[in-house]
């Protein structure tokens, strides 16, 4: 056990200190070598679903997950983009790889961003926004993956009621406020159609009772 969580904590802080060092000499990662090293950081399987002996000791605040998904938000530029999106679209493209080893990971992030407190949740921003780098990646690249790869177990777990809460507000918020402001609801792509029937039953139910 001890073993284990020392090798655990070893790739944590190795991970850390390498994206750390990406962002301390401010790097362009516009060239397809450089790039890859973000997918090799997201495929990391500590990143997925783990048991609780991984998650106490990986990113237990949600710090490595955050620092690298706004890795890949801040450090591309246009071409860092384009590289980004045609290794995740070529090389990840056999066997679901694409799928397992960058899609899942995130909606773990994603899941315990929703179940727990702390820096996790704040990074579900970042999260959501690299996983639709990936579902754009996913429409342009026939094949790689489906919609469905997509849904999110732990937002269709989240109570209908909670969830209208969140699209009343985010319907309600102006763009200054869409653009500062996290709403779940904004990201349908990551809702099941069971999640969003449900989502629409509850807004009728409101609307009827108003009416």
């Amino acid at each position: 056990h001890a073993t284990r969580v020392a090798v655990i904590k070893s790739m944590f802080i190795g991970i850390r200190r390498g994206l750390e060092s990406l962002h301390a000499s401010d790097a362009r990662m516009m060239f397809p070598e450089s790039v890859r090293c973000l997918l090799m950081y997201l495929q990391c399987p500590l990143f997925g679903e783990c048991d609780e002996v991984i998650t106490k000791c990986f990113d237990p605040r949600g710090e490595l997950s955050s620092l690298l998904c706004e890795s890949v938000l801040s450090l591309l530029p246009f071409e860092g983009y384009r590289a980004f999106q045609a290794w995740s679209t070529s090389i990840y493209r056999r066997s679901g790889l694409f799928v397992s080893l960058l899609v899942r990971p995130l909606l773990a992030q994603l899941k315990r961003g929703i179940a727990e407190e702390g820096g996790i949740k704040r990074a579900m921003p970042v999260i959501v926004a690299v996983l639709r780098w990936l579902y754009n990646a996913h429409e342009r690249a026939e094949g790689i993956a489906e919609a469905k790869d997509f849904y999110s177990d732990a937002i269709h777990a989240i109570d209908p009621e909670e969830l209208y809460s969140d699209l009343r507000r985010f319907k309600a918020a102006n763009r200054a406020e869409r653009a500062t402001t996290f709403f779940i609801c904004a990201h349908p792509f990551l809702f099941s159609p069971d999640t969003k029937r449900n989502l629409l039953q509850i807004e009728s139910q409101v609307e009827m009772i108003r009416a």
